[in-house]
């Protein structure tokens, strides 16, 4: 095997490289996959994953042209999903319009790895609705998937603020609206969200803090201090530690108060989230911190406001203003 990979592969990456590059090659290319198709099909799939445009085209074609694009089409039917996974991943990589018919099938495939390879693919090829529909799936999936296309969904943030958000925060499937607004928040870019106001009343704890987290980004809407105050004392904890970050990141002063309550008050994650949304008060916050650790109201209390001096210091904490 190894033998075969320093004698096959150096050459074909070569011929490779030219043909892309404009020069025809396709008879020697054709004969290479005679005498190794496996290698020549890998280094093509290799070279895709590093080009775009017309190069990327080039490449495409030449898959048609010798077969490869049949047989990896061929292979994302295939009953083991491990062989359907690389075939995807790898039909994932051609330009956009070659394969789409097999990658709008594999949206619908039963393993996971399998749907998120197809919803990248669709957010490259930077078509409208192609973007949307990646949208609308995403949100009905695991977090773990929509971290993962929520970087490439970030491009299309306004696009989709226009067209399919909207329909997502009227949705009446709470874990919709909630993954809407987590997807909005780890965006962190301005769009309009006139309905967000609303969702400040939700019935579901999980979407009044998504809500919270996506108002700093949201333009257009009326000031919202007065939810953002009132959600401080909400009887959910994960509600008051996303409201914390919120009033922090509006600068809401008359907020300091109860964002000191709830760090003495909640455990753990939430009060990390309040001691973090302090020390983007700067020196307020900072001062409120170290009074914190000096009062020792509880090792956890004294825990988180060490932690959040400490990145401060450090810099390890983008929001803070010193």
């Amino acid at each position: 095997m190894a033998r075969g990979w320093r004698r096959h592969r150096p050459p074909i990456r070569k011929i490779l490289a030219s043909h892309a590059a404009g020069e025809d090659r396709l008879a020697e290319l054709a004969r290479l996959h005679q005498e190794c198709p496996g290698d020549l099909e890998s280094c093509l799939a290799e070279m895709l994953l590093s080009v775009t445009g017309c190069t990327s085209e080039r490449l495409s074609r030449l898959a048609a042209e010798l077969g490869i694009l049949g047989r990896w089409q061929q292979e994302a039917r295939a009953p083991n999903p491990e062989v359907r996974a690389k075939a995807v991943a790898r039909l994932a990589d051609l330009s956009w319009g070659v394969a789409d018919s097999i990658l709008m099938m594999a949206l619908a495939d039963k393993e996971e790895s399998i749907r998120t390879q197809a919803y990248r693919a669709l957010l490259r090829s930077g078509g409208r609705r192609d973007v949307e529909q990646v949208f609308t799936l995403a949100i009905s999936q695991r977090p773990a998937v929509r971290s993962v296309l929520a970087g490439e969904m970030a491009a299309h943030a306004l696009t989709l603020a226009e067209t399919v958000i909207p329909d997502a925060l009227r949705s009446h499937d709470a874990g919709s609206v909630a993954a809407a607004l987590e997807l909005i928040g780890g965006w962190a870019k301005a769009l309009p969200l006139p309905d967000l106001p609303p969702l400040f009343r939700h019935d579901q704890p999980g979407v009044r803090a998504q809500a919270l987290r996506a108002l700093p980004y949201a333009s257009s809407v009326r000031s919202l201090d007065a939810e953002v105050l009132g959600a401080l004392r909400d009887e959910s904890a994960e509600v008051r530690a996303a409201a914390c970050l919120a009033a922090a990141r509006l600068r809401l002063e008359p907020a300091l108060p109860a964002i000191i309550e709830c760090l003495r008050e909640l455990e753990r994650g939430p009060a990390r989230d309040a001691a973090l949304a302090l020390a983007e008060f700067g020196q307020k916050g900072l001062a409120a911190l170290e009074r914190e650790v000096r009062l020792g109201w509880s090792p956890a209390t004294a825990a988180a406001a060490l932690e959040a001096i400490e990145s401060v210091q450090n810099e390890h904490y983008g929001y803070a203003r010193l």
